[in-house]
């Protein structure tokens, strides 16, 4: 049997002792009321396009009243990324296409995060170069 202490859930200043606690607090928020509920393909469609508009993953996470995990991690499911982040795990080769797919939809294929407007992937040339060699494969 571990010695671990408990794990506590915590968020914007509130801890909870149990899951449940943490949950049914992010159902009754107005902020995070559709954490852990399905996407929807409705849902997919907007958070791409949102994405792919520069929004930042804390403008997407309010917009979507969902966590900022939550909106990374389903940018990264979308984008097709397929690479593990947990320690000692084996990382999965990203294809090529992959990463054309994420910078073209404007974030780093490997975070998940928006690219900020100074970033050379930012600029439309690169952008429209890659849509173009995309059509090309």
């Amino acid at each position: 049997m571990s010695n671990d202490p408990p794990k506590k859930y915590s968020i914007d200043g509130h801890t909870f002792d149990t899951q449940e606690e943490f949950r049914a607090f992010l159902d009754s928020s107005p902020k995070y009321r559709n954490a852990y509920t399905p996407w929807t393909e409705t849902d997919d469609k907007q958070l791409i396009k949102l994405h792919s508009e520069g929004r930042s993953i804390d403008q997407l996470a309010k917009h979507f009243k969902r966590q900022r995990g939550g909106i990374q991690s389903r940018l990264s499911k979308l984008i097709g990324k397929s690479i593990s982040g947990s320690v000692g795990s084996e990382e999965k080769k990203i294809s090529a296409s992959e990463i054309l797919k994420a910078v073209i939809s404007g974030c780093d294929p490997i975070t998940g995060e928006v690219f900020k407007g100074d970033s050379v992937w930012s600029h439309p040339q690169i952008k429209s170069d890659l849509v173009k060699w995309m059509s090309i494969l």
